[in-house]
Parts: C-alpha cells; structure tokens; sequence
C-alpha cells in the first residue's frame, strides 16, 4: 500500500494588518519598508507588537515565522519531495497557503515575508507563473479537509490523549490519507471548531511544545514508517 500523507498547519499566525491598528506609527514604518500600503503588510509581532496589544487574542497573532520554522524542515524531506507528503497551511484569517514539492524553500526569514506580501497580493509566487511555487486562496480549514478527503484526522494538541506519536506515524502506511494538523501559533488554543473536526486529538508531550518541536518529531516518524531512515 502506498504511503501518502497530509500535514495542514492550522490557525496559523499569518494575516495582514488589521484595520484597527493600521494607523499605528510601527505599521506606518512597515509600510514604508517594504513599499507597500499599510493594509497590505504582513503582521508580524517583532515589528508591530506595541500595536499588537490592541488585537483581540494579540497573543495569537503576528508570528510568520512559526510557519518559516516549520515549512523549512517540511519542504526539505523526501517525502515532501515525491508528493508522498503534501503540506497546507491554514492561516487565521482563513486562507490556505498550497506548496509545490519543486520548491526550494527560503531559509532566510526576510525573504519569506516578501513572499507572503506577494502572495496576499497575487494569490501566487511567482505572480505571473503558470505553474506557481506557492498558491494562496480563501479557504476555511473545513473546507480544505473536506477537499482532501482524509481517511482520519489527527489534531495534535495538549489537550490530547497522550498517545505514542510512533503509532499515529503509521497511519500513512496503514490507512493513507490521514490528515495530521498542528497548531500554526504560539499560545492559547484552538478554535472549538478545529476540535470538532478531529477525529483524534493526540498529545505529544506532557507539555506544550513549539510547533517546529512536534512538526520534527513527527516528520521524523513518518520518514521511519516510509522506510527512508531507520
């Protein structure tokens, strides 16, 4: 049986500048960086927190580089590479970021900000390719797993059942395609509807961990149940 998976990065920390803090001074400073208008520059909690402390669930918020972390370890496996694992992130604002397995992901964290600028603005890196890297378009997380059409979902998350993760691996070996589903952001929780559309909710660690941490993890794991490494 063929091995296939999904990984959907979900509620991720990825949005534009809401339009209550669009006056701020740091947003203005952004804008003017990076050229654009300031309703089109990306959130980003290293630049823009003191406005930040406005936002409803600002905690939440502002952080593209949680994303950056863990689609630099997920476009550079094998799987990733022979479409035996396809990556989404879901983002907040409820869009969903699509990668192709050809592309050479951008370690620098810089780089990957001017490509979320363009691909809020063109829907697709590069803008005018006909077989585009990365693709953006609304989209709920409900509707890109019903699209997907998973045989389970697993949603990895603290309030889980602690579970050995070496098992859940296996499910692309045993029953692909599971859809696995990690948290996107750095505090709080997820959305009670996320919840909902779990049919497993699995805790990793007996404490919250940072996305990268589990990503890795279970990409680890999914390489063993493929037969990559050993």
């Amino acid at each position: 049986m063929p091995f296939k998976a999904y990984l959907v990065l979900a509620e991720s920390a990825i949005e534009r500048v809401p339009e209550e803090i669009l006056e701020h001074p740091s947003v203005a400073a952004s804008a003017h960086r990076f050229r654009l208008e300031p309703h089109e520059v990306i959130l980003d909690a290293s630049l823009h927190h003191s406005a930040m402390l406005r936002l409803a669930d600002y905690q939440k918020r502002g952080r593209p580089d949680i994303v950056h972390a863990c689609l630099h370890l997920l476009t550079d496996s094998p799987l990733f590479r022979n479409r035996s694992l396809c990556v989404f992130v879901h983002t907040r604002d409820n869009h969903v970021i699509a990668l192709d397995p050809s592309i050479r992901f951008p370690p620098n964290y810089n780089r990957f900000i001017g490509l979320l600028h363009q691909l809020y603005k063109f829907g697709k890196v590069p803008p005018s390719a006909d077989h585009p890297l990365m693709t953006l378009q609304p989209m709920s997380l409900e509707q890109l797993i019903a699209q997907l059409h998973p045989t389970i979902v697993v949603l990895l998350s603290e309030k889980g059942e602690a579970r050995p993760l070496s098992l859940i691996a296996k499910y692309a070996l045993q029953h692909p395609p599971p859809t696995y589903v990690v948290g996107g952001f750095q505090a709080l929780d997820f959305d009670p509807t996320t919840y909902e559309l779990a049919d497993e909710v699995v805790r990793v660690y007996p404490h919250p961990a940072k996305a990268a941490t589990i990503v890795a993890r279970l990409l680890t794991l999914l390489e063993i149940s493929a037969g990559i490494i050993s």
